[in-house]
């Protein structure tokens, strides 16, 4: 019952498989080429929309520090804080000034008392205040 099959064509049949196996060949490669393509244009654009983002949260981050600089420029204004600011820059260029000695003064206090409602009130950590030769001399918090 079982009958074999007779090749008729053994030509025919190697060229079939040929050109099968050839037109599978560029199918998978255009398969692999178009998804290089794609990944390499969502790359692109996600490089692109990652840029823009960065670029407007940089805008965004400058707008925001010239408003707390120019916050910070009112208060700084003020006379009381400044006589207060400039008594303690005097105290500290004696050289027999302590750390100490600048906690305890009365301006420093009134400073911390003005400013650390103002500071929270503005969104600020706090303030530090530097002499001329860059020393801390006053500052919110003691350390």
């Amino acid at each position: 019952m079982t009958e074999s099959i007779k090749i008729k064509n053994p030509q025919k049949i190697k060229t079939l498989i040929l050109t099968t196996l050839f037109t599978l060949g560029i199918l998978v490669s255009i398969g692999f080429w178009g998804v290089r393509q794609v990944e390499e244009e969502t790359k692109s654009n996600l490089a692109e929309y990652l840029q823009t983002s960065l670029n407007s949260n940089i805008k965004i981050l400058q707008f925001w520090m010239t408003e707390k600089k120019l916050d910070a420029e009112v208060l700084a204004s003020e006379s009381d804080i400044q006589e207060k600011i400039f008594h303690l820059v005097k105290l500290s260029e004696k050289k027999t000034v302590t750390a100490k000695e600048l906690l305890a003064t009365k301006e420093l206090t009134g400073l911390r008392k003005q400013l650390g409602l103002t500071s929270k009130k503005y969104g600020f950590v706090g303030f530090v205040i530097f002499n001329k030769a860059g020393l801390q001399i006053g500052a919110l918090l003691d350390h």
